[in-house]
């Protein structure tokens, strides 16, 4: 009896490892093949915003944008402030020009609203950048330093990101040899490859085109305002691409331009304006603009989706628009991209609540 029950008590014994053992390999199975999948599957979210004109006195700032919060949780959130923080008084332009704007924005509560918006990175080159000089050049740095916020477009200069375990980088540019001038495609083109090779993932935020109610256009040429010369926006774009860039986002225009999803890379040629005050106008399809979002893949660094949030701009505050107005005419600057410059229908589609998605062809 005690020679059977030992061999009982061995064979359970041995049944009992069998199965630890079975679930064992059955757990680094399942681990290894969840860590698989998360790699396979890793995605950035990206929002952005175009160019951000703030009124220098605002009472109730929170009022004005608590509406909007929700739509800057994403990995980066971006935009461009299209003008100096600072309280310095001298302006370096002629203001009294009916088409002449000198911008700057309260160091009370410019950085709140950006911080409370949950901006991480904001492009400080473009034309009103330098609208109080050196100085108020300076303190905007000083003051987005404050609230932990990176400049975006310091000449030679490329703003990092750490997202997980990839490299995230963003360079600024603009139509000025005093920053990173993107009329030089030749130099735009060998800065990003330079980047790249050191970065997994890399943003180019540019500002530059024609602008106004004229402007919603693109085209494969050079643009002007005036007589000055801002850039060939279409073949600048599709030249950091080809250099290594993943995705492109423009302001400047104060209007809103089409999409283009270029060799898997997605390119908001216009993102509009986000934030209006002083003399810009607002008038008939000024008023129209977005909060724009999309997701890659950052293991192939392929666009994944987008999303347009629409926003009204007719009473100059941002504001949601239940209407949603942008999301047709976007769709309609889209097409127009296509059509004039490749004869061809769109590879990316937008539909009624403002999706975007590839189309296969």
């Amino acid at each position: 009896m005690l020679y059977k029950n030992k061999q009982n008590c061995n064979y359970s014994d041995i049944k009992k490892v069998k199965f630890l053992i079975g679930m064992f390999l059955l757990i680094c199975f399942t681990l290894i093949f969840c860590s698989s999948s998360l790699q396979s599957s890793e995605v950035i979210s990206i929002t952005a915003v175009g160019d951000m004109v703030f009124p220098y006195y605002l009472e109730n700032w929170q009022n004005h944008f608590s509406e909007l919060i929700n739509y800057f949780n994403s990995d980066l959130n971006l935009g461009n402030l299209e003008g100096p923080i600072t309280n310095s008084t001298v302006s370096t332009k002629n203001s009294s020009s009916s088409k002449m704007f000198a911008f700057k924005f309260s160091p009370e509560i410019t950085p709140k609203i950006l911080k409370y918006l949950n901006f991480h990175g904001v492009l400080v080159s473009n034309n009103h950048s330098f609208d109080y000089g050196e100085k108020g050049f300076n303190d905007t740095l000083n003051y987005l330093k404050k609230v932990q916020i990176e400049p975006i477009g310091l000449k030679n200069n490329v703003t990092k990101f750490i997202r997980g375990n990839k490299k995230i980088a963003i360079i600024g540019f603009y139509y000025s040899s005093k920053f990173n001038d993107l009329r030089d495609i030749n130099f735009s083109s060998y800065f990003v490859k330079k980047v790249k090779e050191d970065n997994d993932f890399v943003i180019v935020f540019f500002h530059g085109g024609t602008e106004g109610q004229n402007a919603k256009f693109v085209y494969n040429k050079t643009e002007y305002f005036g007589n000055e010369n801002r850039g060939n926006i279409f073949a600048f774009a599709h030249a950091v691409i080809d250099a290594g860039a993943d995705l492109v986002l423009g302001s400047g225009p104060h209007i809103l331009r089409g999409f283009e999803l270029y060799k898997g890379k997605f390119i908001a040629y216009s993102l509009g304006n986000f934030v209006v005050s002083g003399g810009l106008s607002v008038k008939g399809e000024l008023s129209l603009s977005s909060i724009f979002q999309c997701n890659y893949d950052l293991n192939t660094n392929q666009f994944l989706r987008g999303k347009i949030i629409p926003i009204d701009l007719s009473s100059k505050n941002p504001r949601l628009d239940l209407s949603k107005r942008s999301i047709p005419f976007l769709k309609l600057l889209t097409n127009q991209i296509y059509k004039d410059n490749f004869n061809s229908s769109p590879n990316i589609d937008i539909d009624a609540d403002g999706n975007i998605f590839i189309v296969s062809k």
